[in-house]
């Protein structure tokens, strides 16, 4: 008995069946504490989730709310306790609204909600919640109780700055000119104007009484360089509409020039007056046929500097039109504001220069051309003095065009005048110079005109933005 009872335990110990059962029985605890943590880690991440969207939400609503209140207030921020008071109010209902049900949290968490504006022209609100503990089910036999969330969300908003944009627009006999050599032809084929110059046809739209070439392009519906130049400021006045941000963000002022400036449109917000005063209309929306009056009817009408023609007439003198802010002429007279943008008590100003660029002193009185044509590059310290107040000079430079008839084959810019031969190719360095670094552009065809006024505006804001 007693060999038996020996060789049976001997036989056990050496028996490895069942070690799996063995096996699994020392690891099962350890193994359902794991798989608790994963469901309550799953759980917190979900609260977590629910959180940080309620996080995200109270700090974008904060920081529109203050903003609301500030364009309220007429767009200051230099009083902003009110503004900032009613960020941090409203971000925190949008956090409580927003969290909703947190699955084992004894009490929806109450967030600190700052609302700062760091700077003028900015809003900023932080949302942190922390502090919050969820209470574990499952891994608990693991010593882990509680599992703590936290969180941190920041969000800032730019306030549009108030800008002053003056439009200097060329209205001068070359802006008479077709945008396109196919309306030159057109209008050469049916003007009898100064025919003894031009016996193939005479391409200017003279606007001039006796003269027939404006009315034939309105009746031939041929475009004038100064149809795309009232159509694309048309359009730069209801893109700024469309653009602002603010109560009265943009004042908007149209200037056109000969020998001398015209307050065409004075400086206002009223940007859809702008608009029907641009255009002869009264819609306050851009025509789709060209026109007459408005601001293609400001061409060069050959009348003496008077009341009525404050213009002028017979060429372009830049000395007259870029001047400095408080000069007693040109557009420094109606600059108002070399401000920040900050306020709008203190707009940032820009002019918009809009020409195809050579100066030229001559006049036209009671009939007859007045002195010589010296036809010259205009000079760039007007320019300089200006952009040393503080006003941003953007250049949209339309360059002369060929004219091409039957017995000629002339620039404009050279005709009848070889002292400006060869000078038309440092326009484009001059005007460059003029403007503000970055600030110069060229078209020709009227789209391109549309687009390049449209591009000069969008920078103007960009830089704006970028400068506060």
């Amino acid at each position: 008995m007693t060999r038996f009872l020996l060789n049976r335990f001997r036989s056990l110990l050496g028996d490895r069946r069942g070690n799996v059962a063995v096996i699994t029985g020392l690891c099962a605890i350890p193994m359902f504490a794991l798989l608790g943590f994963a469901i309550d880690y799953g759980t917190a991440l979900s609260n977590k989730t629910k959180l940080d969207s309620a996080m995200d939400a109270a700090a974008m609503v904060a920081i529109t709310t203050a903003k609301n209140v500030v364009d309220g207030q007429g767009g200051s921020m230099t009083s902003p306790t009110n503004a900032l008071a009613a960020g941090q109010t409203a971000g925190l209902q949008a956090f409580k609204a927003n969290t909703g049900t947190l699955a084992f949290v004894s009490a929806t968490p109450t967030p600190t909600i700052t609302v700062t504006n760091p700077s003028s022209q900015v809003i900023q609100a932080t949302v942190t919640y922390s502090s919050v503990s969820m209470n574990t089910n499952f891994s608990k036999i693991i010593g882990i109780k509680t599992i703590p969330l936290s969180g941190t969300s920041t969000a800032s908003l730019k306030i549009g700055t108030y800008l002053d944009f003056y439009l200097l627009v060329d209205v001068s006999g070359s802006m008479g000119l077709p945008t396109t050599s196919t309306g030159q032809s057109q209008l050469a084929a049916v003007n009898p104007d100064d025919l003894s110059d031009f016996p193939g046809g005479c391409m200017f739209a003279c606007h001039y009484a006796g003269y027939q070439g404006f009315d034939l392009t309105r009746e031939n519906n041929i475009p004038l360089r100064e149809d795309s130049v009232e159509s694309a400021v048309c359009t730069l006045l209801t893109t700024a509409i469309a653009t602002e941000t603010l109560t009265n963000q943009f004042r908007v002022g149209i200037y056109p020039f000969i020998n001398y400036i015209e307050e065409f449109s004075p400086l206002s917000t009223n940007l859809t007056s702008a608009i029907n005063k641009v255009t002869g209309g009264t819609s306050g929306t851009c025509p789709t046929t060209l026109t007459s009056g408005g601001l293609v009817g400001e061409l060069d009408t050959g009348q003496n500097v008077s009341t009525q023609y404050p213009m002028g007439s017979g060429g372009t003198h830049f000395d007259n039109v870029i001047t400095t802010k408080g000069s007693s002429t040109g557009i420094g007279q109606y600059i108002t504001s070399t401000g920040t943008g900050a306020t709008s008590a203190s707009p940032r100003p820009f002019v918009f220069l809009v020409t195809d660029g050579m100066d030229n002193s001559q006049t036209y009185i009671n009939g007859n051309f007045n002195g010589s044509n010296p036809l010259a590059l205009f000079s760039e310290q007007a320019c300089t003095n200006l952009k040393a107040q503080g006003v941003t000079i953007s250049i949209l430079y339309i360059p002369y065009l060929n004219i091409t008839t039957s017995s000629h084959a002339v620039s404009w810019a050279i005709a009848e005048d070889n002292q400006a031969d060869g000078q038309i190719q440092y326009l484009p360095s001059a005007l460059t110079s003029c403007a503000t670094t970055g600030f110069f552009y060229t078209a020709n065809s009227a789209a391109d005109i549309t687009d390049a006024l449209n591009a000069m505006f969008t920078q103007a804001l960009q830089v704006a933005r970028i400068t506060q």
